[in-house]
């Protein structure tokens, strides 16, 4: 009995030690953000906006190889050893700061923290899946919405500090955490690595790497009209939320006169603190209704309207500009948990499966996240130029105003791809005829 006490009690040390590496991930993934000045400052980069961004910009396309390849390296190393192999990149590249002396090397590191978060795109999907049982999916789901929110919140509210803290040592600040990340793989290794986990309502245990690795995963993945359409919504969610977390700091500024400082507080509380309180909010509906679809349209219809009504009030009143972020926030967070549990309630999916869907879903969105923020410079100094507005600053905010307009819009395809899927939840289920 205490046997096998002690081992149904490794699942909640498996859950903390996966919350705290992923939100970690998250942190590490948009840390370049919040210091940018910072970098810029250090490597000289005062003219050269496209290398100082290409901080953020070079983890993507690594990130969509490595989460496609994420699931054949699970498959033959283990889910365990790939959850060590991710750790193991994002400390490497967050310990090399204490070192490098020179920007290139800086996206080097970048280049290697990409390798794992990639790897933990498909990590996470199997082992939600393998571990946790439907209830505890949804609930482990919405925490994985939750991780980017709590990354970033932590990440602007704590990076800018520590660097101050440390004498202005920005690459002292993002090393501490590969530090932290060292502890997380270590605790793993000693009370994860190799040993039985048993779900809390389940009474057999399952080894963490056990099962024949399955062949033609994408394949039989992309046969799915479930899976297409989930990787279409991701794209066009993803598309836009690329572009506007990048650009709405200097839009506020722009357009409504008002500090740097002052600009990124706002979108500081808009993005991280609105996002985590939408993401919980949808969790809750979804887990709460039985049913994925209606959360996820509300969410694509609340981002269109918080755009409409962001672009088109900025210039007369910050507040109702700043209700307009508010709402689609929460439009952009709320769906996710939805988003999430939808391919691990499709019929016939394992852990492998439910890592391959992972990857596919994310990866897509992660190629538009590439293609949008080019574009969408492209489009904004199209307007800008059209605009016959002498002032460069006027120009440039009717440039932005009416690129985000355009592409907020994407949105709508997002809600008809939802629209056109069946519902997967429990509740969708139950109401359906059985044949």
């Amino acid at each position: 009995m205490s046997g096998k006490l002690r081992t149904a009690s490794r699942l909640p040390m498996l859950t903390g030690l996966l919350v705290v590496g992923l939100t970690i991930s998250y942190l590490l993934q948009i840390s370049p953000s919040p210091v940018l000045s910072f970098i810029r400052d250090e490597y000289g980069l005062f003219n050269n906006d496209a290398l100082l961004n290409m901080s953020m910009s070079i983890i993507f396309p690594v990130c969509i190889v490595c989460a496609a390849v994420g699931t054949w390296v699970e498959q033959r190393v283990g889910t365990s050893k790939l959850y060590i192999i991710a750790l193991a990149c994002l400390a490497v590249s967050s310990c090399m700061l204490f070192a490098i002396d020179s920007y290139a090397l800086y996206l080097v590191s970048r280049v290697i923290f990409a390798v794992g978060f990639g790897f933990l795109i498909p990590f996470i999907g199997s082992v939600i899946m393998r571990y946790y049982n439907p209830r505890q999916r949804e609930a482990m789901n919405t925490i994985n919405g939750l991780f980017p929110w709590l990354g970033a919140l932590l990440a602007f509210f704590l990076l800018v500090p520590m660097t101050e803290a440390m004498g202005g040592s920005w690459r002292n600040a993002i090393g501490f955490w590969g530090i932290v990340t060292v502890v997380v793989a270590a605790l793993w290794l000693a009370l994860i690595h190799n040993r039985r986990v048993t779900a809390q309502d389940e009474g057999e245990g399952s080894e963490l790497d056990s099962g024949p690795p399955e062949k033609g995963i994408y394949r039989g993945l992309w046969k799915r009209r479930e899976i297409k359409l989930l990787c279409g919504s991701f794209v066009c969610d993803f598309f836009f939320y690329a572009y506007i977390s990048t650009l709405l700091p200097i839009f506020l500024m722009e357009a409504a006169s008002i500090s740097e400082a002052d600009a990124g507080t706002m979108a500081a509380f808009a993005f991280p603190v609105v996002g985590a309180v939408g993401t919980l909010l949808g969790g809750y509906i979804a887990s709460r209704s039985g049913k994925r679809r209606p959360i996820m349209m509300t969410g694509q219809l609340l981002k269109v309207v918080g755009v409409i009504l962001m672009v088109f009030s900025i210039e007369f009143s910050l507040p109702l500009a700043l209700a307009g972020v508010v709402i689609f926030t929460l439009g952009n967070s709320s769906w996710l948990p939805a988003f999430y549990m939808t391919p691990m309630d499709l019929e016939g999916m394992t852990p492998s499966r439910a890592a391959g869907a992972f990857a596919m879903m994310l990866s897509a969105g992660f190629i538009a996240a590439t293609v949008s923020p080019v574009l969408g410079g492209w489009l904004t100094n199209v307007f800008a130029a059209m605009s016959g507005i002498a002032e460069p600053i006027a120009a440039h905010v009717f440039g932005l105003k009416w690129s985000f307009f355009i592409f907020g819009f994407v949105n709508l395809i997002a809600f008809v791809c939802i629209l056109a899927l069946r519902e997967t939840g429990p509740a969708g289920k139950s109401s359906r005829p059985a044949a």
